[in-house]
């Protein structure tokens, strides 16, 4: 072996899959942002979902809609209020098909919640 056969493995990147992005919705933010600070949140929980494989958590600022996006995930995702005055407005009816976990935030308009995950 010579010194190029040792450069593939020092330059391996090791990375596991971990989820630990933290994305940020505002009801003041733009789907057109970049998501990764309160400075630059997204519009919409659908948005920040995109990015599934990375997102461990979702903050939120204002009052956001929890439209009807499917969430599917082996890992718990949760979503916070930045503030104790966030609210997050529920669909009628929501199939949750992953482990969710939601704090510091109002939640309104739900009439029924399955559990699945």
């Amino acid at each position: 072996m010579n010194e190029s056969d040792y450069d593939f493995y020092s330059n391996f990147d090791f990375n596991l899959g971990a989820k630990t992005k933290t994305v940020y919705v505002s009801d003041e933010g733009n789907d057109s942002n970049t998501g990764d600070s309160p400075d630059s949140p997204y519009k919409t929980i659908a948005k920040a979902y995109e990015r599934f494989n990375e997102i461990k958590e979702i903050v939120i600022s204002g009052t956001v809609d929890f439209e009807n996006t499917t969430i599917k995930n082996d890992e718990t995702l949760t979503i916070k209020g930045a503030t104790s005055s966030a609210v997050l407005n529920l669909p009628e009816t929501i199939n949750l098909t992953c482990p969710l976990t939601l704090s510091n935030l109002k939640v309104a308009n739900a009439s029924t919640i399955y559990a699945n995950g």
